[in-house]
């Protein structure tokens, strides 16, 4: 390995010293994360996209828009709608 070379995790640390791109960074890692948290949740109880849509009233790439982060402008009232039809709390918090 090219001892001047950083691994990815050397770069991320570099590039998070930058306010913009730690700002940036954080958000599409919230985003990132509440799609795959969504996800996850899903398969683990056995619903598919299509059964979990009609449980929220709305349609399969609709839901695949929001897991694959497509649809990247989610409510309050879709995360609670998606915590309801996963039997789930939804939580909130700053840190």
């Amino acid at each position: 390995m090219n001892p001047r070379s950083l691994d990815f995790n050397e770069f991320l640390a570099e590039q998070l010293k930058d306010p913009a791109f730690r700002k940036g960074y954080e958000r599409e890692h919230l985003r990132s994360g509440v799609a795959i948290q969504i996800a996850f949740l899903r398969e683990k109880i056995g619903l598919t996209q299509s059964a979990l849509a009609r449980r929220l009233g709305t349609t399969q790439q609709a839901l695949s828009d929001i897991e694959t982060r497509k649809h990247t402008n989610i409510t309050l009232e879709t995360l609670q709608k998606l915590a309801d039809a996963l039997d789930k709390r939804l939580d909130i918090r700053f840190s």
